[in-house]
């Protein structure tokens, strides 16, 4: 739908890495506020050519600003500022390191965030940007915060899990620049406005819009009738990285079959733990499929398939872990029941007994104990798919929560 009313306006959108196979939700709220009437131009710190683009992604990627950071106009933009706003330009140098000190990695990243703020400052300038809105509370929030510095073009930014569970370099002086900032969990909400310098302005301006997903895209499937020593089909779809936990549910896995109870495990996703993972279930003996990354119709047929969806995350130490992790929504708004790690953001969508069941992190027997308990009771999976169904229409629709993203920025404008 088009918003003909929207504010007249510009924003520039900038995000980490585009397109990103795996930042479907990211995608889905651009997408979004393009059908609302927003008009943005899209920035992209890192170029990504993916193997696999989501159709969506195609005219987004043709028109998206990607600047080479090694390029003439990286170069010259630097210039331009010394020129035109030496005491900002050089101000951006001095906020960008006196916020990343502390963080090696965002320190080595700096001159170079640094210099491509300029390059987009100049082009955002010229292209008539109003506002800029940032999505990641890391890289993507720093450049914005630096263009202000520069241009003084004002930014909102949306924060999502990691960049603000795990690495907080800066976080709180950048919530309290910014007009606006949004995330996805209450809990991230509550880090957000605690780390602000000033909490009472931050209880203002800082939001909770949960992602959602396109309900109409998810059809509720009804569960199948187990026959007697029929395998327990459990389903998995995540990046194969440390923080989901894959480890933890081969473990369940091999426990519930020395239990007596038959069960697959089916996983859905890449990375670098795929080649340890397989050879982790050959020597556990569970039955096992490593499917790798599929196209949105595959997973939803496996999702179709599945007795219930599980997943085992973790928190790293670096405090790195979910969310609310948009499959287990997709899988209740397909009527699977969800088994998931009792992780603050998770917690949110899966209320223990009532919307799904929660096992205690880094806990195999746990998680085994409440897989068992799932598949030995069909009216409690009919139960939890049913209540899961509900709570994913009445708070994770993508329309709704995507009208209140506009509403919030159009009302910067």
């Amino acid at each position: 739908m088009t918003n003909a009313s929207a504010p007249v306006g510009r924003y520039a959108v900038i995000v980490s890495r585009f397109p990103k196979l795996t930042e479907t939700f990211v995608l889905q709220e651009l997408r979004g506020l393009q059908e609302r009437g927003l008009d943005f131009e899209l920035y992209s710190i890192i170029h990504e050519t993916p193997e696999q683009m989501q159709p969506d992604a195609v005219e987004l990627d043709a028109r998206a600003n990607y600047i080479e950071w090694r390029s003439r106009e990286v170069l010259s933009a630097q210039w331009h500022w010394l020129r035109r706003n030496p005491r900002g330009y050089l101000r951006a140098w001095a906020t960008a390191f006196r916020l990343s000190w502390k963080s090696k990695d965002a320190l080595v990243r700096s001159p170079l965030l640094v210099a491509l703020a300029a390059a987009m400052a100049r082009r955002m300038t010229a292209q008539g940007v109003d506002r800029v809105h940032a999505h990641w509370a890391t890289y993507p929030t720093m450049t914005a915060l630096c263009i202000q510095e520069i241009s003084g073009i004002p930014y909102s930014f949306t924060g999502h899990a990691h960049d603000i569970f795990g690495d907080r370099a800066g976080l709180g002086t950048k919530v309290d620049r910014a007009d606006l900032v949004m995330t996805c969990t209450d809990h991230g909400r509550g880090i957000l406005v605690e780390t602000a310098g000033n909490p009472t302005r931050a209880q203002r301006t800082v939001h909770l819009v949960h992602h959602g997903v396109r309900l109409g895209t998810f059809t509720p499937q009804p569960l199948r009738t187990r026959e007697v020593g029929d395998p327990f089909r459990i389903l998995c779809v995540a990046a194969l990285q440390e923080y989901k936990g894959h480890r933890y549910l081969l473990e369940a896995s091999a426990l519930l079959t020395h239990r007596g109870v038959a069960n697959t495990v089916t996983m859905l996703g890449d990375g670098e733990l795929r080649a340890e993972l397989e050879a982790m279930a050959s020597s556990l003996g569970v039955e096992a499929r490593f499917l790798g990354r599929q196209p949105s119709e595959v997973v939803r047929q496996e999702v179709t398939d599945a007795d219930c969806f599980a997943l085992a995350s973790i928190q790293l130490d670096n405090g790195f872990m979910d969310g609310i992790p948009n499959v287990c929504v997709e899988a209740m708004a397909m009527g699977r029941p969800v088994v998931a790690s009792s992780l603050p953001g998770i917690r949110e969508l899966v209320i223990e007994g009532e919307t799904g069941l929660l096992a205690t992190s880094r806990d195999a027997i746990s998680l085994a104990d409440q897989l068992e308990r799932l598949a030995a009771d069909p009216l409690l999976a009919e139960h939890l798919a049913a209540a899961g169904l509900a709570k994913v229409h009445a708070e994770h629709d993508a329309t709704t929560n995507l009208d209140e993203v506009h509403r919030l920025l159009t009302s910067l404008l």
